[in-house]
């Protein structure tokens, strides 16, 4: 009579002793290398203004959190050349970049927003230089002309402030009249 199987016990042959050994080795001989590996889930602040000077190839980007980089094209393509985290609290809007000069050799960047403040920026430094009222509440539009040397704001009143680049920082050179909306967007 056959002897009786344990209950769940495998119908197959037992494995020989060579079989068993052989098993063993190929086990012990064939590891797997595991690698650990985690990964950030970062997600940049969505861009609210670019800002870009053909002149020296710069890019200025100002995102969502107020946080302003500067970008640079070299011959190896962009790479970003400075950052200024944002202050919390600070809506900025619009960016204007301008060109590099003798007496700015980093060039001069200026923002504007919702504060009514249009500020110049320090780009060596990276802190703000100098701020200027806007003289209409928010402000949501910047726009320079390089070749007049002047800044223009667009205000919340409807009204445009137009502003002399000069080396020291900015002058107030006039103001056009509130037209009763805002100044969404400036060229």
């Amino acid at each position: 009579m056959p002897a009786k199987r344990a209950r769940g016990a495998s119908r197959q042959p037992a494995a020989t002793a060579s079989s068993t050994s052989a098993a063993a080795k190929g086990a012990a001989t064939s590891s797997v290398l595991v690698h650990r590996c985690r990964f950030v889930d970062q997600v940049p602040d969505p861009v609210e203004s670019l800002q870009y000077d053909p002149s020296c190839s710069r890019l200025a980007v100002l995102r969502a959190n107020s946080d302003i980089e500067l970008w640079s094209l070299s011959e190896g393509g962009w790479f970003r050349e400075a950052y200024v985290p944002g202050v919390p609290d600070t809506p900025v809007r619009r960016l204007a970049l301008g060109s590099r000069t003798a007496s700015h050799p980093d060039g001069r960047l200026f923002s504007c927003g919702l504060h009514g403040v249009v500020t110049e920026w320090d780009l060596a430094r990276l802190s703000p230089l100098d701020n200027y009222d806007s003289l209409g509440g928010a402000a949501w539009s910047l726009a320079l002309h390089a070749g007049s040397a002047r800044l223009a704001a667009g205000c919340e009143d409807g009204g445009v402030t137009v502003f002399g680049v000069v080396e020291e920082g900015l002058e107030n050179v006039y103001r056009l009249p509130a037209r009763g909306g805002r100044v969404l967007s400036l060229a």
